[in-house]
């Protein structure tokens, strides 16, 4: 956090602080940074002396604000952190705004960059596909390793996902595309996770963004086919955006199992394949308004009902009507979606 002096006089005892409650509203964490005295029409960064390394999965409100020996305490700034086992993101979760990606003037890629601190595997991407893409339209994930020595910034491409064609059930919801194998990241290094498209004049897509992105932060690469994004004369060139695009990056499998995780607690559709017959189970999940729709693979609902969970739900849902095929089942509350393919015999 930064603290700027517009005064005429110096500020002695300047500090930054910060307090952590969790989703039941009790403070779980507190800190604050060496103070110092900050000169006139002088600004300066302040990193708390405690790292905060949460206890459990769930969801932290988190307070900042500035002291000193002449100001009992500034404005306070708030964010919010879902802590999860599985999902790495920087977004708000709530669509604003998108990037075109896949585009007529050329295939760009966009991303986040993302700190690690305790090594680990990289297994797939998830995004958030605009309203306006185009089923058909391809696109692929790539992670990079960012190395900022020799005072550069230099991307090295660690793998990249097959391609993947969107679908109509795919459209303004999430997409996850699983690696070929789990890339492995290092502690103590930063990477940056992307979604790529093509050159194509009718297939186009979109990757929604939420929240303002840190500076350098999220970034869109401009791959010299014409879109002409800056001033750049060499390609590929590479420019900071500021908004976080709804690019997540997953540990473990998101691809092949009906459980998932992203809730915080556990998410079970059964059976799967089905005869028409499904069960859906939420247990020790977030407290929440949830949404389940259900959308045959032209993107049509043919399912909805919402509910708050006060924890733990069992939902049968009756599709004994319909004709043999895919269906997608979507598993929405207010801070995430999940999205679970079944079919029906």
């Amino acid at each position: 956090m930064s603290f700027a002096n517009i005064g005429a006089k110096p500020v002695h005892g300047i500090q930054m602080n910060i307090n952590v409650d969790d989703a039941s509203g009790t403070s779980v964490f507190s800190s604050n940074s060496d103070s110092t005295t900050l000169a006139v029409l002088d600004t300066s960064a302040y990193l708390a002396s405690l790292i905060f390394a949460p206890s459990s999965v769930g969801v932290y409100d988190m307070e900042f604000w500035g002291s000193g020996d002449s100001i009992s305490n500034t404005s306070i700034e708030s964010m919010t952190a879902i802590i999860t086992d599985s999902v790495y993101g920087r977004d708000y979760g709530n669509p604003a705004g998108a990037w075109r990606v896949g585009r007529s003037c050329g295939g760009l890629q966009l991303g986040n960059k993302f700190d690690v601190y305790t090594s680990d595997e990289i297994t797939s991407v998830s995004a958030y596909i605009a309203d306006y893409s185009v089923a058909g339209a391809e696109i692929f994930g790539v992670v990079y390793e960012v190395d900022i020595t020799g005072g550069t910034t230099t991307y090295f491409q660690l793998d990249q996902t097959d391609d993947y064609e969107l679908e109509s059930s795919d459209i303004d919801g999430w997409v996850t595309i699983p690696f070929n194998q789990a890339t492995s990241i290092s502690a103590g290094q930063q990477y940056m996770l992307c979604i790529g498209g093509y050159v194509h004049p009718l297939d186009t897509f979109g990757i929604n963004v939420s929240g303002d992105a840190e500076v350098t932060m999220s970034m869109i690469m401009d791959d010299g086919s014409g879109c002409e994004l800056g001033s750049a004369t060499s390609f590929p060139a590479w420019y900071w955006i500021g908004d976080v695009p709804m690019i997540r990056m997953n540990f473990g499998n998101h691809t092949t199992s009906i459980v998932e995780t992203l809730f915080e607690g556990v998410v079970e559709l059964y059976p799967n394949p089905t005869y028409g017959n499904i069960t859906l189970e939420l247990n020790d999940v977030l407290i929440d308004k949830y949404s389940i729709s259900v959308k045959n693979l032209l993107g049509q609902e043919i399912y909805s009902i919402e509910k708050i969970v006060n924890g733990s739900m069992k939902q049968n849902i009756d599709l004994s009507n319909y004709s043999r095929g895919s269906y997608i089942v979507t598993i929405t509350n207010s801070l995430t979606s999940i999205s679970q393919k079944i079919i029906i015999e």
